[in-house]
């Protein structure tokens, strides 16, 4: 059945506002919402993204649109990275795919054992730490995840240490350097060994 929607309904109002806003940021080239990441944005994080470049459009405080630039270019490279190598899910469908309790994911998070994308609203979760091919977690994420927590470089430091290549680990990066080992336990303790290195190096 088809809903017809009166002129003067407030939610067409809000749509033909927001259909405005937008135009403008785009024509400002503000968007920072790519065809890329706007499928493992929540609508939360839509807005607020949204709401970011509106204000990068129309303020004229420099040292918070630079701090908003920032923030926007690193989100984006962030939100690309983790688009090219499956997404993000949410807390229960993450529970759901690795077999394991609800209630267990937001302890992971919070003891650092479990990577997490927070853009304001609820914690998403990057599915490259699920090995697709046994469907669990990958050998060794909670221990090397844990490493990456105490260091205290930040999320994008840690994502990005997972999924980049590195001559030692055959020209692949972690997840899949240990994914394809025969021997995972060797593997992860290579991998651990880089880790503590890199935070020698950062002290």
């Amino acid at each position: 059945m088809k809903i017809e929607i009166e002129p003067n309904n407030t939610a067409v109002l809000i749509a033909q506002r927001l259909l405005k806003i937008l135009n403008k940021i785009g024509s400002n080239d503000q968007l920072d919402i790519t065809q890329a990441n706007l499928p493992i944005l929540s609508d939360e994080e839509l807005l607020e993204s949204i709401t970011r470049s509106h204000i990068l459009a129309t303020n004229s405080n420099e040292k918070l649109i630079k701090r908003l630039e920032r923030l926007r270019l690193g989100l984006n490279k962030l939100l690309n990275v983790i688009a090219e190598h499956g997404g993000t899910v949410n807390q229960s469908k993450y529970a759901d795919l690795t077999g394991t309790t609800r209630q267990t994911v937001p302890n992971k998070i919070s003891s650092g054992t479990l990577l997490c994308v927070n853009l304001g609203g609820s914690p998403i979760i990057p599915i490259f730490q699920i090995d697709d091919i046994t469907g669990n977690e990958i050998h060794g994420l909670a221990e090397i995840n844990k490493v990456l927590f105490k260091a205290n470089m930040g999320t994008a430091f840690a994502i990005s240490y997972w999924l980049t290549t590195k001559f030692k680990f055959d020209n692949k990066c972690p997840k899949d350097f240990i994914k394809s080992a025969t021997d995972k336990t060797i593997a992860v303790n290579k991998v651990l060994s880089d880790l503590h290195m890199v935070g020698e190096m950062g002290r």
